[in-house]
């Protein structure tokens, strides 16, 4: 696929289907990740495969009530560091 194209056909998705991917596609997907290019390839991504319904309850029971980018404080510490 040429750039041009695939840049605009890009797009967001923010509903997802209920179904599990297999292992095979999973690994495509993590491979596709590690080829990303990061900042003086620093690599500072940390992937969690979930995928077990348990394993997901785990972690929502760990980060229940907490959004990151509502969060207050965050706002406050932000701020704090671009000045």
């Amino acid at each position: 696929m040429e750039f041009e194209k695939l840049i605009a056909e890009r797009y967001s998705v923010r509903s997802f289907r209920q179904e599990h991917l297999s292992m095979e596609v999973i690994d495509r997907i993590l491979s596709a990740g590690h080829l990303a290019p990061t900042g003086c390839n620093f690599q500072p991504q940390r992937i969690l495969v979930l995928n077990t319904d348990a394993s997901i309850e785990k972690l929502r029971a760990c980060i229940k009530g907490e959004r990151i980018s509502d969060s207050k404080s965050n706002r406050e510490d932000s701020r704090r560091y671009d000045s």
